[in-house]
């Protein structure tokens, strides 16, 4: 049995956006896909949404400042 499985539905996503956007990193995918994954069943959709902006404010912020 394997101990570490992989996650068939991180692995489809990131396969996808390789054709669809390869120019976005697989890491802010992976970041994005944790948040959903953690807050699925979730009845307070404000907690994803917060960390979900903080994300996105954090990844503008370092494109603006000459980040990757």
């Amino acid at each position: 049995m394997n101990d570490n499985p992989k996650d068939m539905a991180l692995e489809a996503l990131l396969a996808a956006a390789h054709e669809a956007a390869p120019d976005l990193h697989p890491d802010l995918l992976k970041a994005v896909y944790q948040i959903e994954k953690t807050y699925q069943f979730d009845r307070d959709r404000e907690s994803p949404s917060k960390s979900m902006q903080k994300l996105i404010d954090e990844e503008i912020n370092a494109k603006s400042w000459g980040g990757q």
